[in-house]
């Protein structure tokens, strides 16, 4: 039936000049009119659903951007196995594998990936809401708000900035939201100039130990004793050449906003990796690690092989080498359109 049952009349006709065939249908007066009346619609960009490149998101926008202006802000609240199908593209009976069929999966795979893509690239901001029965999640809905920030574009992001230095502090120890406190709170070159001395001094084979390298560079950096050092900076040693070319990379465009935002990019990859692995099953999580150790690990320079062996994913340097690969095994490279989705829902936070 579906939308055949609002039509009055329908005719197919043809020209015998030309061949060409048409369908001619109309709607009843009052149909008509209600199709007509834009207040019976939510408003959807063009824009926006050009730039959705997963069925998933695309179907999560069309849904929640007709509930922005709804006095509750929340979507319907059915059974995530309702949500399924709409997100997925897939009926239930065309599913595969059984033991996929798990909310977790689904989370996974679809919830999580669209609402990151309906939140970078639309109007909206979307939140999940999971309702429990005991332990298990048993029904969602969404609650949606409207997007304050203006869009801006990717080469007019004014508040683009060198998470290299951040990636650093967090490297010699310093927990990630400390390190973007003190990058906040602290001038660029006064934080690279105590990075470079606590890395040197770390390195140093020659002088005692360095008893708390995150005590030496907030020691530093308060007192500024530091030497300075120029913007551009020779990459510490003791990784891979792969690794320490990026690092030269970056150092060498500290004034390219593209080349920060992509490394800016990569540490918020790195984090959404990192939470993927840690919802999964631990066969998954040991698969991953005898992946990356039999496919990454020999191409890593010898630090970073001993670190893995002693320390695992508790070496700061292994566990940034361990989810940026699975960042790209999962996710690929990066198209300018992944940048520029990132740029606008950190315009959003900001």
């Amino acid at each position: 039936m579906g939308i055949s049952t609002l039509i009055a009349d329908a005719e197919i006709l043809e020209d015998p000049a030309t061949r060409r065939v048409w369908v001619e249908f109309s709607f009843a007066p009052k149909i008509k009119k209600k199709l007509l009346d834009p207040v019976q619609y939510a408003r959807l960009s063009l824009q926006f659903q050009s730039q959705l490149r997963s069925s998933a998101g695309l179907a999560l926008y069309e849904i929640c951007v007709r509930y922005l202006t709804n006095p509750s802000h929340l979507t319907m609240r059915e059974p995530w196995e309702w949500w399924r199908p709409i997100l997925s593209g897939t009926p239930d009976t065309e599913a595969g594998d059984e033991a996929k069929r798990e909310y977790k999966y689904f989370k996974r795979d679809y919830l999580r990936p669209a609402i990151a893509e309906v939140n970078a690239v639309t109007n909206i901001f979307v939140e999940l809401v999971e309702h429990r029965e005991g332990r298990r999640v048993a029904e969602i809905q969404f609650r949606v708000s409207e997007r304050k920030q203006p869009m801006l574009a990717l080469d007019e992001h004014p508040n683009v900035f060198d998470s290299t230095l951040v990636d650093r502090m967090v490297k010699i120890g310093i927990p990630l939201k400390e390190a973007q406190t003190l990058y906040a709170d602290n001038e660029e070159n006064r934080i690279r100039a105590a990075l470079q001395l606590t890395e040197q001094r770390v390195r140093s084979t020659t002088l005692p130990p360095v008893r708390s390298a995150p005590a030496l560079f907030k020691d530093a950096l308060k007192k500024g004793y530091a030497p300075p050092v120029d913007t551009v900076e020779t990459p510490p040693p003791g990784g891979s050449a792969k690794l320490a070319a990026a690092a030269a990379a970056n150092a060498g465009q500290a004034d390219d906003p593209k080349a920060r935002l992509r490394s800016e990019y990569d540490a918020y990859r790195r984090k959404e990796a990192k939470q993927l692995y840690e919802e999964q099953g631990d066969a998954e999580r040991e698969v991953a690690r005898a992946s990356f150790e039999s496919d990454v690990l020999p191409a890593l320079g010898p630090h970073l092989r001993d670190d893995w062996r002693r320390r695992g994913l508790d070496s700061k340097l292994v566990e940034t080498a361990f989810f940026d690969w699975l960042a790209q095994k999962t996710w690929g490279e990066p198209t300018d359109g992944d940048l520029l989705a990132f740029t606008l829902s950190q315009s959003r936070a900001a």
